[in-house]
């Protein structure tokens, strides 16, 4: 969302400048190839070490932000929301602009670290109604504090059969029938209870197999599982997949099995790939696919109901093909351009507000 809100700004001839706190990587080739500045500030990863070194990622920040001068400061991710509106306070910038991307039930420090330095004037976006309520609830937001930009995504890329037929090859894909999944490898992402969901019907269904793709830290629990579970040459961990866009056309079903989310645009480029999608109901999933008639929605964490869901989805393949049809037209309204244009909105909005 980053790379995107800033390469839409600056088509819009705003000047900018991407700070990133820890190390920077393939996001910021593509940022600096667009002619727009990065700086790494290579903050340690780990929690702990990250905390000894905020004093001095304080002071660079805060060095980075006088020496550029900027109208507006917009931040993601608590780390970053609660040093930028230490340093705009330290230096008179009035106009800062943070962002929650997520229902956290993991970390909730993060959520202590906001309430702990919020200020009477913060703005937040978030992404869906649901994150809303969530931050108000849990980080003591006002709701006019808090502004709702939905997520927006690119189309998803046409892709030649004769590519498919090179994946499946590559592959040794031998199901025709194909299941994907998609994520880091976190128990977010609840794949543990994808696969458990998946063993029955692997048994009962030798034409299917699924793929997730993704890497990440639950990587050698899960092939474990795959193989306590039998369903080795089954389920596959196809790694970091740079498009996805080959993989929704060759998977006759996305599934979104995560115990908790903000809004995750995976959904999103299945339902402009044509995809039928089955989804937990968590974050604004609820609110992507709003519709019955769009895809399957089922509880999080619960087993039964996700290979319920899948099961009807692969044994109606005429009524998936249906919902698919719906979720896509209802995916066009999820644009980039109106992402841009909507924190573009915003911040013109706050920089109009007379200053006391």
């Amino acid at each position: 969302m980053v790379l995107h809100l800033a390469r839409g700004l600056k088509e819009r001839n705003h000047a900018l400048q991407v700070i990133c706190l820890k190390s920077s990587g393939p996001m910021a080739d593509l940022l600096q190839a667009g002619g727009i500045e990065v700086i790494a500030m290579k903050t340690p990863a780990r929690s702990l070490a990250a905390l000894f070194d905020a004093p001095r990622l304080l002071r660079e920040l805060k060095a980075a932000l006088k020496k550029f001068e900027p109208d507006i400061v917009q931040s993601f991710l608590t780390r970053a929301n609660v040093l930028t509106r230490m340093a705009a306070r330290d230096l008179g910038i009035p106009c800062v602009v943070c962002s929650v991307r997520v229902m956290e039930k993991e970390k909730r420090f993060h959520l202590w670290a906001e309430r702990l330095c919020l200020r009477e004037n913060a703005l937040f976006t978030v992404n869906s109604k649901r994150l809303k309520e969530f931050a108000m609830q849990e980080m003591g937001l006002k709701s006019d504090q808090i502004h709702v930009i939905p997520n927006g995504i690119e189309p998803t890329r046409s892709v030649p059969d004769r590519e498919l037929s090179e994946i499946r090859n590559q592959m040794g894909l031998d199901q025709p029938r194909l299941i994907l999944s998609a994520g880091r490898l976190h128990r977010q992402k609840g794949f543990d209870i994808l696969l458990q969901a998946f063993r029955p019907i692997a048994e009962r269904y030798p034409d299917v197999g699924l793929l997730i793709a993704g890497e990440g830290e639950e990587r050698a629990a899960l092939e474990q599982q795959i193989r306590a579970e039998g369903l080795e040459g089954r389920a596959r961990l196809i790694g970091l997949v740079k498009d996805i866009s080959p993989y929704l056309r060759l998977a006759q079903l996305f599934v979104l099995s995560s115990r908790w989310e903000g809004t995750p645009n995976v959904v999103l480029e299945s339902m402009m790939a044509g995809c039928p999608v089955v989804a937990t109901q968590v974050g604004g999933v609820s609110e992507i696919l709003s519709d019955p008639k769009e895809g399957w929605l089922v509880p999080p964490e619960d087993v039964m109901a996700l290979k319920e869901g899948i099961e009807k989805a692969i044994m109606h393949p005429d009524e998936s093909g249906l919902r698919a049809r719906q979720a896509q037209a209802k995916a066009k309204i999820f644009s980039m351009s109106q992402m841009v244009g909507a924190y573009e909105a915003l911040y013109q909005q706050r920089l109009s507000v007379p200053r006391l």
